[in-house]
């Protein structure tokens, strides 16, 4: 492993401003992208919220560590390095994780470093082993106490760190901080996520994988599963995240830029997502009941009864109907019921009555 770091000077705000559009919920538009994927860069992009923050001593005093994983991506990584430096928040690092590229993605990253001097850019190399692997990797050599992954073709809105970092800083009960989405390149959109739901996660993942986190997150949950789990590693780190009892927060503005390709790793993850859904069953059992354990241990084992149960990609049947198990392996009926203290969302009141009694039973009615 080689490593080498350098500072780079502060980079000017993006010039341009939306000005018309008041709904920025919807604002498709928001960034006017170039038809190209490859030439883009982060001036190109325009500015949604460019107000920066009061800065306070707190948050001076705090080190990001943004995580860039690089497996042949060489043509997109200085955008995404670029976008890092031209944030707001400016005590932060960057480790550059060159992941067995068979590119020039060691040469572009050593070209970043010698380019900027004055900012913490580091590169790190490794054989191949994966994003999980590479994420792993680039956190060990990091020392920030907050974690962002960006992967290399991606980028970030320049008010990214400091609006998250805020937001961590203020609410102590919350572990992680993510964004709604703009979808660039091959496919321009805006995306909103969902609100945090630590039940609901279980069962479709909202949560970009871009999203800032305490270190001790990934301390506590053992870092991202490297096996059997390609694509959706980001979606069994979050429901690792559930099952140890942290907390998320959405920032309902578009601050994560997700590049769409003609071949990216989701759409190979789609090939195989009822397998990976199934592992993820498995990597968390406690948290799922009997029939879906059966169906993930069958779906694995390419058992031909699990193709009865309708599959939409991307989420996770909140139920297994008992009757479409095989008779060897009907389960119970308590064995049926999701293990869970939070109602599923669908059947969750919105106000609690609670009525105390003492040897009054008449007037209960």
């Amino acid at each position: 492993m080689r490593e080498q770091w350098s500072r780079a000077p502060k980079m000017g705000e993006t010039a341009c401003k939306l000005a018309k559009n008041r709904r920025l919920n919807r604002c498709v538009k928001a960034f006017q992208l170039p038809a190209s994927s490859k030439s883009t860069t982060l001036a190109d992009h325009n500015s949604l919220f460019n107000v920066p923050l009061e800065t306070n001593i707190e948050m001076k005093n705090c080190v990001i560590s943004v995580i860039v994983p690089c497996y042949n991506l060489a043509e997109y990584l200085s955008e995404a390095v670029e976008s890092v430096i031209k944030q707001n928040f400016t005590n932060w690092e960057c480790v550059i994780v060159n992941d067995g590229s068979q590119d020039n993605t060691s040469e572009i990253a050593k070209k970043i470093i010698s380019k900027n001097p004055g900012k913490r850019i580091i590169l790190v190399e490794k054989e191949n082993g994966g994003a999980a692997d590479a994420r792993n990797f680039g956190i060990r050599h990091s020392r920030g106490e907050y974690i962002l992954p960006l992967d290399a073709d991606d980028l970030i809105h320049p008010n990214f760190l400091e609006k998250s970092l805020h937001e961590l800083l203020n609410n102590k009960n919350i572990h992680i901080i993510y964004s709604d989405l703009l979808e660039f390149g091959e496919r321009k959109n805006q995306i909103s996520a969902r609100d945090w739901d630590r039940f609901g996660i279980r069962f479709q993942n909202y949560l970009n994988y871009c999203s800032l986190y305490r270190r001790e997150v990934w301390e506590t949950v053992g870092g991202y599963d490297t096996k059997e789990i390609m694509g959706y590693e980001d979606w069994d780190f979050w429901v690792g995240c559930s099952a140890k009892g942290f907390n998320a927060k959405r920032i309902p503005e578009p601050l994560f830029l997700y590049r769409i390709r003609k071949i990216s790793r989701y759409t190979q993850t789609i090939e195989r997502d009822t397998k990976t859904k199934a592992q993820i069953i498995l990597n968390h059992p406690r948290l799922y009941t009997e029939p879906h354990i059966i169906w993930a241990k069958a779906v694995i084992q390419d058992e031909a009864w699990t193709k009865r149960i309708h599959n939409i990609v991307g989420i996770i049947p909140t139920s297994i109907p008992a009757t479409v198990l095989p008779p060897s392996q009907s389960a119970s009926d308590s064995q049926t019921q999701v293990r869970t203290e939070i109602p599923p969302p669908s059947t969750r009141p919105l106000v609690s009555v609670i009525i105390p009694t003492y040897q009054r039973p008449a007037l209960l009615a």
